[in-house]
């Protein structure tokens, strides 16, 4: 005997298999490109009822299961049948639950709210299609030989919304109206590049992008045939510091540049000091013919671009953690021309006492380090606990000192 409970967990367990194709379906007929459903949508269920031995081994058992599906809200989506029993008489008895559309099943297991939600913002989207593109793009004549074309293109729009309706059905409303006009703009202005706080929407800027870029891209791919948004994007800025006055352009020593703008320089340094972190960079002595570069983490794979740079010797700089050796080995994957300072055994046996934990270790593998510094990783990774010397910690009397010596080492 299937319960009512037993039915549940199985018209749920056949949503979940099939309510994608379902939304499918719709948006492709909302479309006007298909004329009918693809995916099979009635769910049916024997329900088992009981023989007549097994009335008459439990009575009460049975009374209660017919009366769950008697009771029960739906009880009009179950076959009943008449059966006569030669101990217990005539009998009407549950066999078989239909359900016949995604309605039914979503209101039988209790989520008619969450499908309704699915349905709607699905068929949104489309009329977003409908409405700001096909009217332009698409092949009106359906019986010529495009007829494929226009079912292509429905079933690709269809399996982009599928893809993403589960997250798009738990967005705030606030969040669904402006996903509405981002997407409604990126269709009707596919080839306008823009920044995006330039766009004509409430409440949107990069950082809303990068979290729903995940659910625009399908459909706006689908519908317009690109890939990649047309936003323009805010170049990389690093600061610079000119370390010798000499060289420093307008007597300006200070500078917040691009990657592009850091290849014009008039006056080229003859060796470059990069450094993670910004303290470091304000807190540089002066070095003859020398610039310092924060290069901000990760973010130094940006410099790859400046070509002088492959013409001069790079210093760098990082913490002394897995990271920074991370950072330092990514460097050299752009630039052979990379020594570390400051990244060693000696400089870390010295500040030992300074360093802390490094929450978060990288545990990649880093074949562009040396041997001493493949070491000095070695050391800082053993233990309980990974080690981290942050560089603005190192006695700054040890790190000027390095710093000339390195800088003379370099240079002459």
């Amino acid at each position: 005997m299937i319960s009512v409970d037993e039915a549940k967990q199985k018209a749920a367990q056949h949503f979940e298999r099939h309510y994608r194709n379902w939304i499918a379906d719709l948006v492709k007929q909302a479309l006007e490109l298909a004329t009918k459903e693809d995916a099979p949508v009635e769910f049916s269920l024997p329900l088992h009822p009981p023989t007549e031995q097994a009335v008459l081994s439990d009575s009460a058992k049975a009374r209660k299961w017919v009366q769950g599906w008697r009771t029960n809200k739906h009880s009009n989506n179950v076959a009943w049948k008449t059966v006569e029993w030669k101990s217990v008489g005539r009998q009407n008895i549950p066999t078989r639950l239909t359900l016949s559309s995604p309605e039914e099943i979503a209101a039988f297991i209790s989520r008619q709210t969450e499908w309704n939600c699915i349905k709607e913002r699905s068929l949104k989207i489309a009329e977003c299609w409908v409405k700001d593109w096909c009217s332009q793009h698409c092949v009106s004549d359906r019986h010529n030989e495009s007829q494929g074309a226009n079912t292509n293109i429905s079933a690709n729009i269809a399996g982009a919304i599928a893809k993403i309706i589960t997250k798009i059905s738990v967005l705030s409303e606030a969040n669904w109206n402006i996903y509405l006009q981002v997407l409604d703009w990126l269709i009707k202005n596919p080839n306008t590049h823009v920044y995006v706080r330039q766009l004509p929407i409430r409440g949107i800027d990069s950082k809303w992008l990068e979290q729903h870029r995940g659910i625009l891209e399908p459909p706006y791919s689908a519908m317009t045939g690109k890939h990649g948004f047309p936003f323009l994007k805010a170049p990389k800025q690093f600061r610079v510091k000119i370390l010798d006055q000499n060289i420093a352009p307008s007597e300006i020593e200070d500078l917040t540049l691009s990657p592009k703008e850091l290849s014009k320089l008039s006056k080229l340094p003859k060796l470059v000091f990069i450094c993670e972190n910004l303290v470091s960079v304000l807190s540089f002595p002066q070095v003859a013919r020398s610039i310092a570069i924060h290069g901000s983490g990760y973010a130094v794979s940006a410099l790859a671009e400046i070509e002088w740079l492959e013409n001069v010797p790079i210093i760098y700089w990082g913490d002394l953690d897995s990271n920074g050796f991370a950072i330092l080995n990514q460097l050299r994957h752009h630039h052979d021309n990379v020594t570390s300072m400051m990244m060693d055994q000696e400089t870390l046996a010295k500040h030992r006492e300074l360093c802390v934990v490094e929450e978060k270790p990288n545990t990649g593998t880093f074949d562009r380090l040396t041997k001493e510094e493949q070491e000095t990783l070695r050391v800082l990774l053993t233990g309980d606990t990974a080690l981290r010397l942050e560089q603005e910690r190192i006695g700054w009397q040890y790190a000027t000192a390095k710093i000339a010596e390195t800088a003379n080492a370099a240079l002459n």
